[in-house]
C-alpha cells in the first residue's frame, strides 16, 4: 500500500438537490376541527463521484475522506425519499403513511391505525418483538398486518397474516483477538434488538456493554478481549434476496403474544356496576306551620294594646299549607322524598307499627300514605314514618339537533318521572305533543325532526348512582399474571419466479474469436432439469444440443482435485482451478459445429436473477481462504475486490 502522501490528484464533487428542502414539514389544518394533516420528509437527488490517482491509492483516498462510500449499483446518482404523513382524524383516531427509498435496497413503507393510543393496527413493513416469555421470545422483521391493543389489565400483540423478512443466525461463538473489536457477526442488515450477546457465559446489554453496527453487522465491546474471552450471539437478520424477492423465502408468520392480570376474588364475579344511592330519613305527623313568609309594613298595624299580623300564604311543594292540614285531618299523608324504596317504610304511632294494608296503604311513587285506622295521629300521639329513598340529582343539558326526530341520550338514565323541561330554541315544549321520553334509558324523541342549527335544552331530575364500597383487603394475593405466546413459521410455494426469459444474438466473428464458445451476458442459465428452456439458432435454423453444442460441464479430478471441463472450452470468470461451477452456472456454451463469420446466432434462454449484495472483513495475516459468511452462489464476474489498510 502507498502512502497517501503519494496521491496525486483527488477529485471530489458532492451535489445535493433538495425537492423543495431537505426536510420539507407541512401542516394542514382547520382550526381546532378534524382532520389535522402534517406531512413531513424530503426527496433527495445526490451525485457522487471521486477520481484517485494512482488508483492503487483508492480507498486510502476515501479513508482520508471520510463519510462517503459507492452505491453497490454502481453511478455516480443516487436517490432517496422519505416521507410521512400522520392524519388526526379525531382526537383519538389517527393515521400515518411512511415511505422510505434507498439506494441499493427496495421500498420500504408502512400504514399505521392508532386509536385512544391504546389500540394499534399496522400494514407493511416492520419490526414486532416478541418478549418476556423465556421459552419463546424473538424479534421479527415482517411484510404484513399487526394487531396491538392494550387496557388496564392485558395487552396483545397478532400477527394475523404476514410474510417472514428475517431469518435466525443460531447461537455462535468467537474467541477476542486482543482488541475492543470490531467483530464481524457474519451478516449485514441484523434486525434492530434482536440480538442476545453473552461473554464468559454473562449475558451482556446493548450502550452498556457493547454497540453494534446493525447494517454492516459488527459487533464493538467496551473492554479489550484477550484470546482468554469467548462470546457467543445470535440475531435475526434480512436476507437480502427475499427483500426483492419475499416470495422467495417461501415462509409465512403467524404471531399472538397476551398477557393479562386476573384477581381471584373477581373470578365468575361480574364487574360492579354503579347503584342507586339511598338515603334513609324520617317525618313526623301532623306537620306544624313552622315556615312564615316576612311580614311587610303594610301589613302590621301597631296599637297600644295588642299587635295584629296578617300572615302570606304558605306552600309546602306546590300545596298550599292549610290544604295540607286539611288533608292530614282526613288521614292522608305525602311525604317529602320521592320515589320511596318498596317496603322500606315504617310507620309508628305511639310506639305501636302500623300493617301494610292493614292499617294503611303507600304510593312508592308519589310518597302518599293513607291511614285505615279508627283513630288519626295528633299533636300528642304523633305519627312516625321511617323509610328510605334514592337521592336525587339535577342536571341541566345543551344539545344540538342532528336532522332527525332522535332518539336524542341524556347523560344520565332513571330521569324522575314528571321532572323534566323542555326547550327547543328557548321555547318551552309539550311532552306529548312535541316530544316523548323514556324515563328510565333517559331517550327524548321528537314528534317533529330538529334541524342542526336548532338547540335542545333539558332540565330534569335523576337518581344519583355510584359504585359500591370495595371490598376490605384480601389476605391472599389479589392478582395472577397469565401470559401466553404462539409463534409460527409456515412454507409455501412462493408465486413469484426468482426466473426471467432473455434472448440475444451474436455474430459467428465473434463467436470464432472466442474459439467457438459462446459466453451469455446474464447468468446462471436455468437447466433443463430445474425447468429451464434454452433454443439456439444460427441464421434462423435452430441447432441441435449434443450435436451442434454442447453445455460444459464440470468434475474434479480424483488425484489433483481440479477442475475438469467437458467438452474442452474456457469458462466465463473461472480463475479457480478447483472451482467446480458449470457451463450453465458461468454462461458458458460450447459450439460444436464450426461457424462462419457471417453467420448469425440467436440464443433465447431462461436465467437466474440476482441481487448486490456486500461483505467486510478483516485480515488474518495470511493469503487466505477467506469466507464470505452468508453469502454464496456469487454469480461469476461480479465480484469487486477492495482491500486497503486504515
Amino acid at each position: 500500500m502507498h502512502h497517501f502522501s503519494h496521491i496525486l490528484k483527488i477529485k471530489i464533487f458532492f451535489a445535493f438537490l433538495f425537492f423543495a428542502a431537505y426536510f420539507l414539514p407541512i401542516s394542514i389544518s382547520f382550526a381546532d376541527e378534524y382532520p389535522k394533516i402534517d406531512v413531513s420528509g424530503f426527496k433527495k437527488w445526490e451525485y457522487k463521484t471521486v477520481s484517485v490517482s494512482p488508483m492503487s491509492n483508492y480507498f486510502s483516498g476515501l479513508t482520508q475522506l471520510g463519510g462517503y462510500s459507492p452505491n453497490l449499483s454502481g453511478g455516480p446518482w443516487q436517490e432517496r425519499l422519505q416521507l410521512r404523513i400522520l392524519g388526526q382524524l379525531t382526537d383519538k383516531l389517527s393515521v400515518s403513511y411512511d415511505v422510505e427509498q434507498q439506494p441499493d435496497s427496495p421500498d420500504k413503507y408502512d400504514v399505521r391505525v392508532d386509536y385512544d393510543k391504546k389500540h394499534q393496527l399496522i400494514f407493511g413493513d416492520f419490526s414486532t418483538a416478541f418478549s418476556g416469555n423465556e421459552f419463546a421470545s424473538a424479534t421479527k422483521f415482517l411484510n404484513g398486518v399487526l394487531i396491538n391493543s392494550s387496557g388496564d389489565n392485558y395487552n396483545l400483540t397478532l400477527v394475523p397474516s404476514s410474510k417472514l423478512k428475517s431469518q435466525v443466525q443460531s447461537l455462535t461463538a468467537q474467541k477476542g483477538n486482543n482488541t475492543k473489536g470490531p467483530y464481524n457477526l457474519g451478516h449485514g442488515s441484523i434486525v434492530e434488538g434482536s440480538e442476545y450477546v453473552e461473554l464468559n457465559g454473562k449475558v451482556q446489554k446493548r450502550g452498556v456493554d457493547y454497540t453494534i453496527d446493525y447494517f454492516e453487522g459488527k459487533i464493538t465491546f467496551n473492554t479489550i478481549l484477550s484470546s482468554a474471552n469467548e462470546f457467543k450471539y445470535s440475531y435475526e437478520y434480512t436476507n437480502i434476496l427475499d427483500l426483492f424477492f419475499p416470495s422467495l423465502s417461501k415462509k409465512d408468520f403467524f404471531g399472538f403474544q397476551g398477557r393479562m392480570s386476573i384477581d381471584p376474588a373477581r373470578i365468575g364475579k361480574k364487574d360492579p356496576v354503579p347503584q342507586p344511592t339511598i338515603i334513609f330519613t324520617s317525618e313526623v305527623f301532623p306537620s306544624e306551620r313552622e315556615l312564615r313568609q316576612p311580614i311587610s309594613k303594610e301589613a302590621l298595624i301597631s296599637q297600644e294594646t295588642f299587635v295584629m299580623t296578617i300572615e302570606a300564604p304558605v306552600y309546602v311543594g306546590t300545596k298550599l299549607f292549610d290544604d295540607i292540614l286539611a288533608e292530614e285531618a282526613s288521614g292522608k299523608y305525602t311525604l317529602k322524598n320521592i320515589p320511596i324504596i318498596p317496603f322500606s317504610e315504617k310507620l309508628i304511632i305511639n310506639e305501636n307499627i302500623l300493617k301494610k294494608n292493614e292499617d294503611y296503604t303507600i304510593d312508592y311513587n308519589n310518597g302518599e300514605v293513607v291511614l285505615t285506622v279508627p283513630f288519626l295521629p295528633n299533636k300528642k300521639n304523633k305519627l312516625k314514618i321511617e323509610y328510605s329513598f334514592y337521592q336525587k340529582g339535577k342536571e341541566t343539558e345543551t344539545m344540538s339537533g342532528n336532522g332527525s326526530r332522535g332518539p336524542y341520550i341524556l347523560a344520565n338514565n332513571d330521569v324522575s318521572t314528571g321532572s323534566e323541561k323542555v326547550y327547543l330554541d328557548e321555547k318551552f315544549l309539550l311532552k306529548d305533543f312535541d316530544y316523548t321520553i323514556d324515563y328510565s334509558m333517559g331517550k327524548i324523541n321528537f314528534n317533529y325532526p330538529i334541524s342542526t342549527t336548532s338547540k335542545i335544552k333539558v332540565l330534569y331530575s335523576y337518581v344519583k348512582k355510584e359504585l359500591p364500597p370495595p371490598p376490605p383487603p384480601s389476605k391472599f394475593p389479589t392478582s395472577i399474571n397469565l401470559g401466553f405466546t404462539y409463534l409460527r413459521e409456515s412454507a409455501q410455494k412462493g408465486s413469484t419466479a426468482n426466473t426471467a426469459d432473455y434472448a440475444e444474438t451474436i455474430t459467428g466473428a465473434t463467436i470464432t474469436s472466442n474459439n467457438n464458445v459462446i459466453y451469455l451476458t446474464r447468468f446462471p442459465v436455468v437447466p433443463s432439469s430445474e425447468g429451464g428452456t434454452l433454443v439456439i439458432k444460427k441464421n434462423g435454423v435452430v441447432l441441435e444440443v449434443g450435436f451442434d453444442y454442447a453445455i460444459p460441464s464440470v468434475e474434479a479430478d480424483p488425484s489433483t482435485g481440479n477442475a475438469i471441463v467437458t467438452p474442452n472450452a474456457k469458462l466465463a470468470y473461472i480463475n479457480d482451478r478447483a472451482d467446480l461451477s458449470d457451463g450453465d452456472y458461468t454462461g458458458t456454451i460450447k459450439i460444436i459445429d464450426p461457424l462462419e463469420t457471417t453467420d448469425e446466432v440467436t440464443v433465447s434462454y431462461k436465467y437466474y436473477k440476482a441481487v448486490a449484495g456486500k461483505f467486510s472483513g478483516y485480515g488474518t495475516g495470511s493469503r487466505g481462504p477467506y469466507y464470505l459468511k452468508g453469502n454464496r452462489n456469487i454469480i461469476p464476474g461480479t465480484e469487486q475486490i477492495d482491500v486497503w489498510a486504515t
